[in-house]
């Protein structure tokens, strides 16, 4: 149950970013570098 939060917690600011990489091409490439940095902490 502990974990299905935390996916929650994550897929949250995760949406957002993904909405806020949407408003320009050149942010595409920041998000791509942020999710990376994400996934290899877990």
């Amino acid at each position: 149950m502990a974990h299905l939060i935390t996916l929650v917690v994550v897929s949250v600011p995760v949406c957002l970013v993904f909405g806020w990489a949407l408003s320009g091409p050149r942010r595409m490439r920041i998000t791509r570098y942020l999710l990376n940095e994400i996934f290899e902490q877990r």
